[in-house]
């Protein structure tokens, strides 16, 4: 199984891991160890790596020696990652607001709102409420010619 992305796992996941990792060790020689292939049934398990199972492993036992708990929590506490450079609802709003015209494309939606296109895409494709708005209907073609269109 190859990941390419750390899983990043609840304060109860993590502390179920630990679990699952108490119930396959032993004590030997004032030590706890863990069985063999303990870690290989947890990764399987939590769906993560082998070395994210060890890192946590190893947190717990340096957490019991300091707490006398084994219990852990996430390193990621309160908002993290990367801040958002636009609000989605008011985009929302003003996308529902531009004319079917305006938002043929991608392209014109962005236009309109001031964004990159890329950020219009995105922000279209994660929502299944906004979609840019085409028609089926050439209004430049003749009429002969639309009813000929279906027979290329």
């Amino acid at each position: 199984m190859a990941m390419t992305t750390k899983k990043n796992l609840t304060t109860e996941q993590v502390n179920n891991l630990i679990g699952d990792l108490l119930d396959k060790s032993s004590m030997v020689n004032g030590e706890r160890r863990l069985a063999q292939g303990a870690v290989h049934d947890v990764s399987k398990n939590f769906e993560i790596s082998r070395f994210q199972v060890y890192r946590i492993w190893k947190r717990a036992l340096e957490a019991r020696e300091i707490k006398g708990s084994y219990l852990l929590s996430p390193r990621k506490q309160g908002k993290v990652g990367r801040k958002a450079l636009y609000d989605e609802s008011k985009l929302e709003e003003q996308v529902e607001a531009l004319s079917p015209r305006k938002r043929g494309t991608f392209r014109d939606i962005a236009m309109e709102l001031g964004l990159p296109k890329t950020t219009a895409w995105r922000m279209i494709k994660g929502n299944n409420n906004i979609t840019p708005h085409s028609s089926a209907i050439k209004p430049l073609l003749k009429e002969e010619d639309k009813v000929n269109k279906g027979s290329y």
